[in-house]
């Protein structure tokens, strides 16, 4: 008995020092990271942490919102800002916890992405806003829209999630969290996790056709995903601990003027469920992509765009539910 326990304990102690000297190993060859976006870096300061943003062209504000993953920034709404800034003026940002903003070791919670929105249109945007958002903090936006309506003007969502009611299992995401945060486990299997092989397989799989998938985006994600403090953020996110339990009530009582957008080929987002809000709430309207995955803006950046524009231009009118592409 004593002999497999030294046998344990000798081989426990092996693993830890191969991923202390793995993390060592990342930790030397971390890449520079640039601005998401061609334009220079801004930044916000919240009790919640430093926001970063961009801000580019003239007319009426539109914030973008980037999606929540282990390498998510406003790169990823890069074709729409690029686009949308001929007509309007653009504020994309990258949110606490990712990109160029602040990544301190906090606890990454709904409430404390709820403030740092609020943050955000008390700064950035005078008077009704329009936003578009990727995604995961769709369900943040739904929830401080059906509150305080009054703030926005309209809203896009692009694959929003979090539309059906989540089951039970707060307590077994916070013990994942927990786990995930440890510093040398939590530090390798992140590190495991945002290879530059992986990063770049699960982009792919966010595309309908992988071949549109652009060289530079998968170099990005990976070397956003190397940063110091890049780990704390997506943790929450792997764990489940981001998904806010009330968003579905909110989406179905949304009073603000919304456009769904998903693509027709989806691999992690949910159109069916998008269907059935629509049907429960006259406030929402949907539009499917053709021929893209859960990144139509990056698959099909003119016809999005369009969608987009025209919408925020002219509201849902007779574009509820019809796919376009």
């Amino acid at each position: 008995m004593g002999k497999a326990w030294r046998l344990a304990g000798t081989s426990t102690l092996m693993l830890a020092a191969s991923a202390a000297a793995w993390n060592a190993l990342r930790a030397w060859r971390r890449p520079s990271l640039a601005p998401p976006l061609d334009v220079d870096v801004q930044t916000l300061f919240t009790t919640d942490g430093t926001v970063a943003y961009y801000s580019r062209g003239h007319g009426p504000t539109v914030l973008l919102l980037h999606s929540f993953n282990a390498a998510g920034t406003a790169y990823e709404l890069r074709p729409l800002f690029e686009r949308l800034a001929m007509d309007h003026r653009v504020v994309a940002v990258d949110w606490p916890g990712f990109g160029l903003a602040d990544r301190s070791p906090r606890w990454y919670t709904p409430d404390l992405y709820r403030r740092v929105l609020e943050r955000m249109l008390d700064t950035l945007a005078a008077g009704p806003v329009d936003v578009v958002s990727l995604s995961l903090p769709s369900q943040y936006l739904a929830l401080l829209a059906a509150a305080m309506p009054a703030r926005f003007r309209r809203l896009v969502m692009i694959s929003p999630t979090g539309l059906e009611p989540r089951g039970a299992g707060r307590p077994l995401r916070w013990l994942a969290l927990a786990t995930l945060r440890t510093p040398l486990a939590g530090d390798a299997l992140f590190n495991l996790l945002t290879t530059r092989l992986l990063v770049t397989r699960y982009l792919r799989r966010l595309f309908a056709r992988p071949v549109l998938l652009p060289a530079g985006y998968p170099d990005y994600a990976w070397a956003t995903a190397q940063q110091p403090g890049a780990r704390y953020a997506p943790a929450s996110f792997l764990s489940g601990v981001l998904d806010a339990p009330d968003a579905a009530a909110a989406f179905r009582a949304l009073p603000v003027e919304t456009l769904l957008i998903y693509g027709d080929h989806p691999r992690v987002s949910d159109p069916d469920a998008a269907r059935a809000a629509v049907a429960a709430n006259p406030a929402l309207s949907l539009t499917v992509i053709n021929d893209s995955g859960d990144l139509p803006q990056w698959e099909q950046p003119e016809t999005t765009a369009r969608a987009v524009r025209e919408f925020l231009l002219t509201g849902a009118g007779e574009r509820r539910r019809h796919p376009v592409g």
